[in-house]
């Protein structure tokens, strides 16, 4: 139900959620999509941050390790060189073949960005090591919490499968790349599925794109997108248009297409992105309220 939320605190912050009723490309999806966050914001007007967490197909890359996002991976929103972070991508015919057409939209305040630079930094420096980082923390007490409540959420890597479709329009099971690190090959078999993997770059949608393997890897190489959704170009509007400046995008890698495909891997996925939200918002410098105004604090 799209007027249920959930309240309570991270840390010191209080927080709010609640769950899109309906996603996808239809335009009833979409009006539902931007009238529920319309609500949650005109419902709690002194909201800062704005957090949108869910799952996204990957685009994998079958040659480079380090280019391939795959089940189980946190992507960030992360700004291009436009400073964009998120884009909903339709493709025309031009003289050159086809040409991308793209709306896209970025925060107008990139407080929160500060705070990923300095994890993206740090986890950089210490990937390689056996540090357990926060979100990894939050991501084992969340499995744990679900599973007291009879929720299933362990990964089931054995269904991990990557597929290629051939000119011939065959699909064929391979392997996905491997990462070399001192002469030693790691086994795909062998990724730790509890130390999900970051990735920060653009993240997109678009209904005639994401059924295109060579559209969404032109995309990959050219603006850095890493993952397609459902499209939540009405979330990000109805944001803008309610001037909350600050909003953040993460997924969950739960298949190759848009999010939708592989239902066994949502609940990790989904639970990937929240432990990594949790952790910035922990971050989050904590401000005591400036305003006289109590009605919030009722609410909360």
């Amino acid at each position: 139900d799209s007027n249920v939320y959930t309240i309570g605190t991270i840390g010191p912050h209080h927080v709010v959620s609640t769950k899109l009723p309906l996603i996808g490309r239809s335009r009833t999806a979409q009006i539902s999509t931007g009238s529920t966050t319309t609500r949650l914001l005109g419902t709690f007007q002194h909201i800062v941050h704005v957090f949108v967490i869910g799952c996204a197909g990957g685009v994998p890359h079958y040659t480079d390790y380090t280019k391939h996002v795959r089940r189980g991976d946190i992507v960030v929103g992360y700004p291009s060189q436009e400073q964009y972070v998120y884009g909903i991508y339709e493709v025309e015919q031009s003289n050159e073949g086809f040409e991308f057409v793209s709306t896209c939209f970025k925060p107008k305040s990139f407080e929160l960005y500060n705070i990923v630079d300095s994890i993206k930094q740090n986890y950089q420096q210490t990937k390689s090591s056996n540090i357990q980082h926060p979100w990894e923390k939050f991501l084992a007490e969340g499995i744990k919490n679900l599973s007291s409540h009879n929720i299933e959420c362990i990964p089931p890597t054995h269904n991990d499968k990557l597929y290629l479709k051939m000119g011939s329009g065959d699909v064929v099971e391979v392997e996905h790349p491997t990462e070399q690190q001192s002469q030693q090959i790691k086994s795909s078999k062998q990724k730790d599925y509890h130390s999900p993997t970051l990735r920060f770059g653009m993240i997109a949608g678009g209904k005639n794109v994401v059924n295109n393997d060579y559209l969404k890897t032109v995309l990959s190489d050219t603006c850095n997108v890493l993952c397609f959704d459902l499209e939540i170009d009405q979330v990000l509007a109805a944001i803008q248009g309610n001037r909350t400046e600050s909003f953040l995008i993460i997924r969950g890698i739960s298949d190759y297409h848009d999010g939708t495909l592989n239902k066994d891997w949502q609940c990790f996925s989904a639970l990937c992105a929240a432990s990594f939200m949790k952790t910035i918002i922990y971050k989050i410098p904590f401000i005591k309220k400036h305003y006289q105004n109590k009605q919030d604090d009722d609410i909360l």
